[in-house]
């Protein structure tokens, strides 16, 4: 890039809009180009709307400070010298749905990405047709793009096993 021919700090994101379903696990891409030096920087991760700290890497330890995001947001701290600031969200919820936004300062620059979190929507799909004396029961449902599987174990009392696959 010509505008960094000098010294420069270029943050990279996705190309547009991260769309995920309740109670999944997403992946935050932010990253650099050429790594920076461990121990001139820090990494934030925000809520651009509420400006809310979700996630910090400073002198070197990854630091959770608001409870909402304790013990689901993680950075990939093996990946940081190499310049791969992605965030790593567990367990998303309705509330998470928004901007985040990953800022990255080292002694002389700054500069950011934001992640666009959408369609936060559930996977919830009934599977109907199920004849109680087969041990499983597997059809596609491919107007929705999905699989589902169930399996009963008569022996235990009445043990249902539901599991939706969602095709990519």
């Amino acid at each position: 890039d010509r505008r960094c021919s000098l010294v420069c700090l270029q943050v990279e994101g996705p190309s547009g809009p991260l769309q995920v379903q309740l109670g999944d696990s997403v992946l935050l891409p932010c990253s650099v180009r050429t790594p920076v030096p461990l121990e001139e920087l820090e990494v934030e991760w925000r809520r651009s709307d509420s400006e809310t700290l979700v996630l910090l890497f400073q002198d070197g330890e990854e630091r959770g400070e608001e409870p909402e995001f304790r013990n689901r947001a993680h950075f990939f701290t093996e990946e940081i010298s190499r310049g791969n600031f992605s965030l790593f969200l567990t367990d998303v919820r309705t509330e998470d749905e928004g901007d985040f936004m990953c800022e990255v300062h080292t002694s002389l620059l700054s500069a950011s990405t934001t992640v666009l979190l959408q369609d936060l929507g559930t996977a919830l799909i009934f599977c109907l047709g199920l004849e109680m004396d087969t041990d499983s029961y597997f059809f596609s449902l491919p107007f929705l793009n999905h699989i589902c599987y169930i399996r009963i174990i008569p022996l235990s009392g009445l043990v249902l096993n539901i599991y939706f696959y969602h095709k990519m």
